[in-house]
């Protein structure tokens, strides 16, 4: 009985793993849109939020200011997809209540301190 040669195995057990890597199914993950993830429920209470904050008088008074009419920033909202009404109330929640960032309050102090270093 004759015995396989060393490279003939490595050979066959080469091929046999090129093989295999190519008849392996490879796994696919699709990304999931934000309106696969939001409940309805959910979008629609950002839109509200959203239109109530819109139709603040101070914030009515500041858009008409710009030249924006209530009616016309209304319509906008209505014609957003939940995606980007997602988006809008997500930075409306973020920002701070006082319009000024934790970084920016750190700039304004640094900078009356070296005023007054200068003075001095």
């Amino acid at each position: 009985m004759r015995q396989p040669s060393r490279r003939s195995l490595s050979f066959f057990l080469g091929v046999s793993l090129l093989s295999l890597g190519l008849l392996s199914q490879s796994a696919k993950a699709d990304l999931i849109g934000t309106e696969q993830i939001l409940s309805p429920a959910q979008a629609n209470q950002e839109r509200e939020g959203v239109k109530a904050l819109t139709a603040r008088q101070d914030v009515a008074k500041e858009l008409q200011a710009m030249g924006i009419s209530p009616e016309l920033v209304q319509a906008r909202l209505d014609a957003m997809t939940d995606a980007e009404v997602h988006a809008i109330a997500g930075k409306l929640n973020s920002l701070p209540a006082g319009g000024m960032t934790d970084f920016q309050f750190i700039i304004i102090i640094l900078l009356t301190v070296i005023v007054v270093i200068l003075i001095l």
